[in-house]
């Protein structure tokens, strides 16, 4: 029941006193869950105001690595990833950039995906890591 579930991990991704580790969490969890356009636009609200540098980067990776995923709105006419990919797309402007070609980012998640149209196979790829001041590695 997602609409009983994103309140909650909303709220605990949107409170600067958790732990970062959780906050991500949090955010992964809501984005796997193919939020409402409203919680999204929320979430690039609070990019602007974002103090955790982590945080700020795994959530700007997760929308603009997805946001950018054509392949997947050309394969699939209604999905839920396809009605994320287009949500991510709508918001990303909105967001503050997460990301300088300076910095490697601490902790995100990128998608990528791929069709062969002459074989007719393809592929969708997440890569998530959350580090923390002990371990790239946790």
């Amino acid at each position: 029941h997602p609409e009983i579930v994103l309140p909650i991990v909303f709220s605990i991704f949107n409170n600067p006193a958790e732990n970062t580790e959780v906050r991500i969490a949090a955010f992964n969890t809501m984005m796997a869950l193919n939020p409402p356009v409203v919680y999204l636009q929320k979430v690039a609200t609070t990019t602007w105001s974002e103090k955790d540098t982590q945080v700020l980067s795994s959530v700007y990776s997760y929308i603009y690595t997805l946001a950018r995923q054509y392949q997947l709105i050309s394969l699939e006419t209604s999905s839920p990833s396809t009605d994320l990919v287009k949500k991510c797309q709508l918001i990303l402007p909105l967001m503050k950039t997460g990301y300088s070609p300076r910095m490697i980012p601490s902790s995100g998640t990128i998608f990528s995906s791929e069709y062969l149209p002459k074989m007719n196979v393809g592929y969708k790829g997440v890569f998530s890591w959350i580090s923390n001041y002990k371990s790239f590695i946790p």
